[in-house]
């Protein structure tokens, strides 16, 4: 019988892309201003840490990243989002990227 891999990529190029429209879109929108709302790339984590004085305004910028993602054509199945964080004055989250597929789901 024969055996096959089954292989997860994703595209860092397209997530940096993304990452780079949805941190212009986030500084420009009026909604966003005076929020502190704000897109960091964590390269050790291989993820984007979202910060925001809300958890409303979290959210909407996740939703903006979410969307570019999709645009670039990047699979949201290879997204793990982490716990919504209060740091004193303002709200956090980590999205990483899963790069292939845990031994457990294959």
């Amino acid at each position: 019988m024969p055996s096959f891999d089954i292989v997860n990529k994703v595209n860092e190029q397209e997530v940096d892309n993304a990452f780079q429209q949805a941190r212009k879109e986030i500084e420009q929108r009026y909604d966003f201003k005076g929020t502190d709302t704000h897109l960091e790339k964590k390269d050790k984590e291989k993820g984007i840490q979202i910060r925001s004085s809300t958890e409303q305004r979290l959210e909407a910028a996740r939703e903006v990243l979410v969307q570019k993602l999709a645009k670039r054509g990047v699979s949201l199945r290879g997204v793990k989002y982490g716990t919504v964080e209060q740091s004193g004055k303002t709200m956090q989250q980590l999205l990483t990227f899963v790069q292939g597929i845990e031994t457990e789901k294959a």
